[in-house]
C-alpha cells in the first residue's frame, strides 16, 4: 500500500505527458497540413511563374522575330523599345531612336497630323492605318502605315505594329501621274486640264479678278516632217517643243497636251496685255531650229488666245473659243 503514491504520482505524469503528446501530434498535424498548403501554394505559383516566363520569352521572341516593324512607346514622346525590322527600315541603332522625340523622325509636313493622332490615342480611339513619313538613316523618307490600340487609362505606354508603304504610295503616285500626264511629253493631258481649267473658272465665278487666260497652240509644218522623217523623229520633236513650252511659262501655269501637235497653256492671273505677251514668247521660243538626231528641223506655231468674260463661256466652249482663235491666227499667218 506504501507503493501506491508513486504509482498514482507516475500514472498522473504520464497521463499528463500522454495529453501533452496528443496536443503536439495535433500540432504537428497542424503544421505538417500548412507545409503542405504551402508547398502546393509555392508549386502553384512556380508553375504560374514558369508560365509568366514562358509567355515573355514568346513575346519576346514574336517581338525580335516579326517581318512587321513592333515598337513600344510612352506618352511623353520617345520610344522605350523597337525591334530590328524597325532598326532595318529606318537603318538607325536602338540607341539612337530611344535617345530622341519620335517626332523628330517624322517628316515635316506629317509632324501636325501625327500629333492630332496621338491626341486621338490619349482621348482613348484607336490608330487604324494612319500613314506618315518617317527620316532614314540615309536622309530619305519612308511610308509608314501605323496601328496602334489607344492605351487603358491607367498605361502611358503605346504598343505599335507599322508597315512600310512605299512602294504602295509610289505605285499610287505612278498610277495618278500616268492617269493626268501625256504619256509622250510628261505634259498634263486633256482630262487633268479640264479639270484645272474647271477649278479657275470655278475661282473666276467667286472673284472675277481671279482672271485666266487659256492659249491653244498648233504646230504649223509639222504633219509634213512627221511623215517625211518617220513618227519617231516626230515624236522627238513634240518632246522637245513641250520643254520649250514649259520653259516659257511659270509654275503655276498648267501646260498640256490635247494629242497630235496640239497644246493648251492655261495660265491664271493674266490680263489680255500678259496673255498676249506670253504668246509671243511662245511663238519665238519655237522660231529657232530643233536637233533632233543629225537633222535641223524647224516648225512654226499658231496660236489662239480665250479668256473669261461677261458672256461666261463654260469649260468646252472657252477651249473652242481658244481653237477658233489659233485657227484665225494659221489662216492669217497661211495669208502672209
Amino acid at each position: 500500500m506504501e507503493n501506491l503514491p508513486p504509482i498514482q504520482a507516475t500514472l498522473d505524469s504520464l497521463r499528463r505527458k500522454v495529453a501533452k503528446y496528443g496536443h503536439l501530434r495535433e500540432k504537428l498535424a497542424e503544421v505538417e497540413r500548412l507545409a503542405g498548403a504551402m508547398a502546393a501554394t509555392n508549386s502553384d505559383l512556380s508553375r504560374q511563374l514558369s508560365e509568366a516566363q514562358q509567355r515573355v520569352r514568346r513575346w519576346q521572341e514574336f517581338f525580335e522575330l516579326s517581318l512587321d516593324m513592333l515598337c513600344i512607346a510612352n506618352t511623353q514622346g520617345y520610344f522605350v523599345d523597337v525591334n530590328p525590322a524597325f532598326l532595318r527600315v529606318l537603318g538607325y541603332s536602338k540607341e539612337q531612336l530611344l535617345q530622341r522625340p519620335f517626332i523628330e523622325w517624322v517628316h515635316p509636313d506629317d509632324v501636325a497630323s501625327t500629333l492630332e493622332e496621338l491626341r486621338k490615342l490619349a482621348g482613348g480611339i484607336d490608330t487604324i492605318n494612319f500613314e506618315n513619313r518617317y527620316r532614314c538613316s540615309d536622309g530619305s523618307y519612308v511610308w509608314l502605315a501605323w496601328c496602334t490600340p489607344a492605351p487603358p487609362p491607367d498605361s502611358d505606354l503605346l504598343y505599335a505594329i507599322a508597315r512600310d508603304v512605299s512602294e504602295r504610295k509610289r505605285s499610287e503616285a505612278e498610277i495618278l501621274y500616268q492617269a493626268s500626264h501625256d504619256s509622250l511629253t510628261g505634259l498634263f493631258n486633256r482630262a487633268a486640264l479640264m479639270q484645272h481649267l474647271q477649278q479657275a473658272c470655278a475661282c473666276f465665278h467667286r472673284d472675277p479678278a481671279q482672271g485666266f487666260a487659256l492659249l491653244f497652240l498648233d504646230l504649223d509644218y509639222f504633219k509634213a516632217i512627221n511623215d517625211g522623217y518617220g513618227h519617231r523623229i516626230g515624236d522627238e520633236l513634240l518632246i522637245q517643243v513641250a520643254g520649250r513650252l514649259s520653259q516659257q511659262c511659270r509654275d503655276s501655269d498648267v501646260v498640256a497636251r490635247l494629242g497630235g501637235d496640239e497644246f493648251v497653256i492655261l495660265a491664271s492671273g493674266q490680263s489680255a496685255l500678259h496673255a498676249e505677251e506670253l504668246k509671243a514668247r511662245l511663238v519665238e521660243a519655237l522660231q529657232a531650229p530643233f536637233k533632233v538626231d543629225r537633222h535641223e528641223l524647224r516648225v512654226g506655231a499658231s496660236v489662239g488666245i480665250a479668256r473669261p468674260g461677261s458672256g461666261e463661256l463654260d469649260l468646252t466652249g472657252l477651249l473652242d473659243e481658244a481653237d477658233r482663235q489659233m485657227y484665225l491666227h494659221k489662216l492669217a499667218g497661211r495669208r502672209r
